[in-house]
């Protein structure tokens, strides 16, 4: 009969502490983009972001092993079609890195992926090559002094009132997030996307005291 109360006792404090179990959200970061930087060229601009995420990069629901990237992307701001494919070259912490842009249909821009070690801090000098010439460029971190961390967001998601966003959650294997600084009009901002196996919420926060904006339910 003691055994008997012992495994119950046992057990009772087992369910009760998986039932206020810690929300540790950060261990489901599958992609961060924490910094943007920018330069603007004549009839283009260069976007950066670095950014840590999953290898294979897939919407699954799981954190896969994350490696260090730099994304670069070319827009034209006068709709010209380059004859060449640009290239892009640079140094960084000693270490030189060169790339070439491929067109993607889904954003309609020119990207350039590189895995890195490093991330640059706040600036990064760049050689950009369009159409045979070369032009040295400067690209500038946008992010803002007073920007909160993306943990003072994500920390706080259980408190969102979102139904899509608590069934997501609630399953701590079963889910993956996303999470990108945005610039616009000189204002930052946070882009949280959780992503489940069949459904995804987009969570898009003011960045600078990190009130929730708006919500997408996919």
């Amino acid at each position: 009969m003691k055994k008997f109360i012992i495994f119950v006792t046992v057990i009772f404090i087992f369910l009760l502490s998986s039932c206020f179990s810690e929300f540790v959200p950060e261990k489901r970061i599958s992609s961060l983009d924490e910094d943007l930087l920018f330069v603007e060229g004549d009839g283009y601009n260069l976007t950066l972001y670095p950014e840590t995420r999953e290898t294979p990069y897939e919407e699954d629901g799981f954190v896969g092993k994350k490696e260090k990237y730099l994304i670069f992307r070319l827009n034209s701001t006068v709709g010209v079609n380059y004859s060449e494919t640009p290239k892009i070259t640079f140094e960084l912490n000693g270490v030189k890195y060169n790339g070439e842009f491929e067109f993607r249909p889904v954003s309609y821009s020119l990207l350039c992926v590189i895995e890195t070690a490093d991330f640059p801090n706040k600036k990064l000098d760049v050689s950009l090559f369009i159409d045979g010439e070369q032009q040295n460029l400067s690209l500038y971190s946008v992010k803002k002094e007073n920007t909160v961390s993306y943990n003072d967001i994500v920390k706080n998601l259980n408190k969102i009132n979102n139904k899509s966003v608590s069934e997501l959650i609630s399953q701590p294997n079963n889910y993956e997030i996303r999470i990108r600084l945005l610039e616009d009009e000189g204002f930052n901002y946070w882009l949280v996307k959780i992503i489940g196996k069949e459904k995804s919420v987009e969570l898009l926060f003011d960045a600078e005291n990190g009130e929730l904006i708006a919500v997408k339910e996919k």
